[in-house]
This record gives C-alpha cells, structure tokens and sequence, in this order.
C-alpha cells in the first residue's frame, strides 16, 4: 500500500523540472490563452448576437400556431395531473 519510504517525497523534496519544461508549458499556456481571446474577438456573435441576420427577424414575425404552441386555454396536461394552482 502506497509508496516505498525510499522513493517518497517530503513536501519540499520534489524533484524540480528541468528549465525546458518551464519554457515548454509557457508557450503552451500562452498559446491558448492567445488562441482563446483571438477566437472570443473574431466570434462574439455567438456570445452575445451581434450578427445582423435576417433569418432571426422572420422567426420573430412566426404566430404560435405557425410554431405548434397549443393555445393557453388548451388543456395540455395529462389525463389525472392536477396543476399546482389547484391543489
């Protein structure tokens, strides 16, 4: 169970990286963060929908009935379900 006390390490006793492996995991962490904030500057449409799109203006205009939403005064519940309001 667990290590052999000859290959534990104390906190502090830590074998240290050798220097390559800093500058290795800086231009990897670096790279990504760069590649995250170019691609959130390029794409912010798909955050916040700057994007002027005509498409989204239609839907807008579409009725309930054109969509498939049941009229309010529908009953959409089913057989022997009580609503909240009514218990």
């Amino acid at each position: 169970m667990g290590a052999v006390a000859d290959e534990a390490f104390v906190r502090g006793q830590v074998p240290k990286h050798p220097k390559w492996w800093w500058h290795f995991s800086a231009c990897i962490t670096g790279g990504l963060v760069l590649w995250c904030g170019l691609m959130s500057y390029r794409h912010t449409y798909h955050v916040i929908n700057t994007d002027p799109n005509p498409v989204n203006e239609q839907v807008a205009k579409w009725t309930d009935e054109e969509l498939g939403i049941p009229p309010d005064e529908e009953d959409i519940y089913p057989p022997g379900y009580v609503p909240l309001k009514q218990r």
